[in-house]
């Protein structure tokens, strides 16, 4: 009778261990959080960029979304010294749209350390070039260097 209490006690323990020791190793639910890619997603977090003061009409059109954006707001990285890094990234939320996101950090500013532009595209067909894509809209964005404004992404201006 003493060795089933034993055994009871002991088997009743090593089952409660063995429930905490998986709710103490089960992983912690993933936090909602916003990562860039959905900050970047937002028209209303950009500054919009009067298009006719940054090209001519027939610059803002074209067959390929990623090169129309990066002749109107890219750098070529070649000109750019230090540690100027440019990052392109396509996106086709609707069939009708293109979103390009061009981030450019390590610009030669005292005060600028990134600039973020956001590019929408739409398509244009037309019988003679075929389907065309057209900058619709486009913003951008300003991270500051230490010191000289915000260290996040915003539509204020660096210091």
């Amino acid at each position: 009778m003493l060795n089933k209490k034993l055994s009871l006690t002991l088997l009743t323990g090593i089952i409660i261990i063995l429930s905490a020791c998986n709710l103490i190793s089960k992983p912690p639910e993933p936090k909602a959080t916003e990562s860039p890619a959905n900050v970047q997603t937002k028209r209303e977090d950009y500054k919009a960029i009067d298009l006719a003061n940054k090209a001519k009409p027939d610059q803002l059109i074209g067959a390929d979304p990623k090169a129309i954006a990066l002749s109107t707001f890219g750098q070529n990285q070649s000109l750019i010294e230090g540690n100027f890094d440019q990052q392109v990234k396509v996106d086709y939320p609707q069939p009708d749209q293109a979103v390009v996101t061009i981030t450019q950090t390590g610009l030669p500013d005292d005060s600028v350390r990134g600039i973020r532009y956001r590019i929408e595209l739409s398509p244009k067909e037309s019988a003679q070039t075929g389907k065309q894509w057209q900058i619709m809209w486009a913003g951008q964005q300003f991270t500051c260097r230490e010191g000289r404004g915000h260290q996040d992404w915003s539509t204020e201006f660096c210091q």
